[in-house]
């Protein structure tokens, strides 16, 4: 404990993030020590030089008990580092679903996009996983948003990565084209997307 009020005290980030949860280690030790730095009141927004945030390193790590520790202390859902990137972007790209509702259900925007334009629907659907997908879109993620760099789609991402179960929720939930082509045209892995011919 006075090693956390003297890194605070000596203006240190408050969480002591890149020791604390990047460390197997001391991560054991993070859950005492930030509900010690919530008891002192530390800023729990307070970023690194790289714009990471406590909340991006537990998303980063897949903690979900210091998630909601944070979030229910007030951290920004919403803070992005350096990069653009948020806590949401980290928990899709991981494919935790839990993670990725406790965010949503905390406010994150499931529309945010990277610089270059992928959405958190685009992340998760190019990593694969069905119940990160489902929160997304449970929570509002447009089917429609393509990124900036070749207007491709969430439903394209996961047709190019062989996800067929997330192909069929992106359709279902109104993303009709994987295709720069057009409906009913092929993707390089061979799935054709679009509405069904009659």
């Amino acid at each position: 404990m006075n090693y956390c009020r003297s890194r605070i005290n000596r203006g240190a980030s408050p969480l002591g993030l890149p020791d604390t949860l990047s460390r197997a280690p001391l991560r054991r030790r993070a859950p005492l020590k930030i509900r010690v730095l919530l008891q002192q009141h530390a800023d729990l927004n307070a970023p690194q030089r790289d714009g990471m945030t406590a909340l991006h390193w537990v998303a980063y790590n897949d903690d979900r008990e210091l998630a909601a520790l944070l979030v229910g202390a007030g951290a920004n859902v919403k803070a992005a580092n350096r990069y653009g990137v948020t806590p949401l972007s980290l928990a899709c790209t991981n494919g935790s679903g839990e993670m990725v509702e406790l965010l949503l259900k905390a406010g994150a925007d499931p529309n945010a996009p990277l610089p270059g334009g992928e959405t958190p629907l685009m992340t998760a659907a190019r990593t694969g996983t069905d119940a990160t997908v489902k929160a997304l879109l449970s929570h509002g993620a447009r089917v429609d948003g393509k990124d900036d760099r070749r207007g491709q789609t969430a439903l394209m991402w996961a047709a190019a990565e062989g996800h067929s179960a997330i192909v069929q929720d992106l359709i279902e939930a109104g993303g009709l084209s994987c295709s720069p082509y057009g409906p009913g045209t092929s993707t390089s892995s061979g799935l054709c997307c679009g509405p069904a011919l009659t």
